[in-house]
């Protein structure tokens, strides 16, 4: 999925007191699954997404990260995106949500599927993270639709490793710019015009 790490892999602890939870723990370098959600390919490599985000940038998320919305909209989409890529499916979280379903009769649970066309005219400042994860993902999900999966995983963990964040509601451009910057560095702009179209459709204005 284009991330080079170097660092000791986190460990899994299946925590036996738990239901329907996954996170992981940077202190202990570890992903928490319950016994429901591990055997549910999508909960562990999400948390594991988050472990290598982490391992990337941790001195920025460790500081503007948790304070800012978008950024945690953005590493949301991000979250579900490279599950999905790694499995070529566009529905993510399929069975992590059927659990929830069966747990909780007549509940609603809104499926996270990445081959839509959202837009980012959708988010503001009372976007739920996960809902405005969605937009970012799929958005993703069509450029690696457009231009493969390997180009397009490699030039989203470069453009996370070398945005500048923040991000603000005015400025959600800022990691698209980043992708383009990226795509110049790596490929010599040859997906310039499929990445800025992509999110121009969803009315990002670059």
């Amino acid at each position: 999925a284009g991330f080079h790490l170097t660092k000791n892999p986190p460990s899994v602890f299946i925590h036996p007191s738990l239901q329907q939870q996954a996170y992981y723990l940077p202190a202990k370098n570890q992903i928490v699954l319950s016994p429901d959600f591990a055997p549910l390919p999508d909960a562990g490599l999400r948390e594991y997404t988050f472990y290598a985000l982490g391992m990337l940038r941790p001195a920025k998320l460790a500081t503007e990260n948790s304070y800012n919305p978008r950024i945690q909209g953005l590493e949301s989409g991000l979250g579900d995106y490279f599950p999905s890529s790694f499995s070529g499916k566009s529905g993510f979280g399929k069975e992590i949500f059927e659990v929830i379903a069966k747990q909780y009769p007549g509940s609603k649970v809104s499926p996270r599927n990445l081959d839509n066309h959202r837009l980012f005219t959708e988010i503001d400042d009372q976007t739920e993270i996960h809902d405005a994860g969605n937009i970012w993902a799929g958005a993703f999900w069509q450029i690696r639709s457009s231009i493969g999966q390997d180009a397009t995983d490699k030039l989203l963990v470069a453009a996370w490793e070398h945005f500048a964040i923040p991000i603000s509601l005015a400025e959600l451009a800022t990691f698209p710019d980043e992708l383009v910057r990226q795509d110049i560095a790596l490929y010599a702009g040859a997906h310039m015009q499929q990445i800025r179209s992509e999110f121009q459709d969803r009315g990002l204005k670059f």
